[in-house]
């Protein structure tokens, strides 16, 4: 299940659009600046490091601070890309056993921006509402 569930991820990644953010298809806009280009691009050479880079969009617009969406997979809970904010297109990928694994890695950061959870089960949903709220673990 895991494996089909990065093939979707990574076929729904190819088909971001990167672009200005004047133009209404664009999903992915640039950065900032370039500390913040350079940023990114440092998380990504982390990456291949760190996990398996599964994607990385690399048809880019001209000029800008453009970095395309990554996605790694990394085994490892206490990596850099799992565990550190990074303010651009990169997604990390962990593994969990079962759900509450899951929850567990997920609360198991030192920020709290934003969480995002796909689940048809009412439970799940329940149980991920009451276990994310900032200064909660599992």
């Amino acid at each position: 299940m895991f494996e089909e569930l990065l093939e979707r991820l990574v076929g729904a990644t190819a088909i971001v659009p990167v672009g200005h953010a004047r133009e209404l298809r664009t999903v992915v806009g640039p950065l900032i600046d370039e500390e913040a280009y350079r940023r990114v691009r440092d998380y990504q050479a982390v990456a291949r490091t760190e996990g398996e880079v599964v994607y990385q969009h690399e048809q880019l617009p001209a000029g800008g601070w453009y970095v395309g969406p990554t996605v790694v997979v990394t085994r490892d809970p206490r990596a850099r890309i799992a565990t550190e904010e990074i303010f651009g297109p990169l997604l990390t990928v962990l593994r969990a056993d079962d759900f509450e694994h899951a929850l567990a890695l997920a609360n198991d950061t030192a920020y709290a921006l934003t969480g995002g959870l796909f689940s048809r089960s009412p439970v799940h949903i329940r149980r991920a509402r009451t276990s994310s709220a900032p200064g909660t673990s599992t």
